[in-house]
């Protein structure tokens, strides 16, 4: 589910997209959120409606390459452990996409529990370009998308007429 929010003093104002509410086309957001753990999820919805961002959120990673392909986010916040598809084979198909379609790399920052040591240069030869240990903070994850997140300039789609 794809949500909008008023932007938050300071932040950028979230991308509302063109098309009609009800068609098959969705609108571009500026994060999708790959993460399958409820707990996880609700947080990091409730953290991104904060900062005024609008997002979409996914349990898998072959849904997240379906919904990347849709809905161009901005960035991607993708958890490592996920069933059908971890979020390091996610990023690699996303990344062969991307330069099959010589599309602008999205950013793409790893989520993970796990602080084995070498694991971050491993999300990184995937393709993902940071990541986050869990459980971060509000403060953690609006510094990262801030170093991060494309600009709404990188969209040139005409916003209607």
């Amino acid at each position: 589910m794809t949500h909008h929010h008023k932007p938050v003093a300071g932040h950028r104002p979230p991308y509302q997209g063109s098309g009609e509410p009800g068609r098959r086309q969705s609108a571009r957001v500026d994060v999708l959120v790959a993460e399958n753990n409820v707990t996880n999820k609700f947080y990091v919805e409730n953290v991104l409606s904060t900062l005024g961002f609008t997002f979409k959120t996914v349990e898998n990673g072959v849904a997240a390459v379906d919904a990347f392909r849709s809905c161009r986010p901005r960035i991607i916040l993708m958890d490592i452990a996920m069933p059908l598809s971890d979020g390091v084979e996610a990023t690699i198909n996303i990344r062969c996409y991307e330069e099959r379609n010589e599309l602008t790399p999205v950013p793409i920052i790893a989520l993970s529990a796990n602080a084995i040591p070498g694991l971050k240069e491993r999300y990184l030869a995937a393709g993902m370009n940071d990541s986050l240990l869990k459980p971060y903070s509000i403060d953690q994850i609006s510094k990262m998308i801030d170093e991060w997140i494309l600009p709404t300039s990188e969209d040139k789609r005409s916003t209607g007429t």
